[in-house]
């Protein structure tokens, strides 16, 4: 995790929230959907590191059986995706 963490923020594109190699940058609704309503008490849609693992595959160390695990986006991150690709289709960032 923190060597993807170190190689993205060096190519200029840190992790969404990433306190350590990160550059302050949140995400909310009202900088995607035009006209949002309620700015003043708005949170962001994903308040901890934007990071998840879809899916890890390893050898197993006894059966030495390739294992692969899997695990659906967590709901935050599942429901900033769907406003993402609902407002943000070819928007440029701010």
């Amino acid at each position: 995790m923190h060597q993807i963490r170190v190689h993205l923020a060096a190519s200029g594109t840190p992790i969404l929230n990433d306190p350590l190699y990160g550059d302050g940058t949140q995400l909310f609704l009202s900088d995607l959907k035009r006209g949002y309503k309620g700015r003043d008490d708005e949170k962001p849609l994903i308040s901890r590191l934007a990071l998840h693992a879809g899916g890890l595959t390893f050898t197993h160390p006894s059966t030495r059986e390739k294992l692969t695990v899997t695990s659906p986006l967590p709901n935050d991150f599942a429901v900033a995706v769907k406003y993402l690709e609902k407002f943000a289709a070819g928007k440029s960032r701010r």
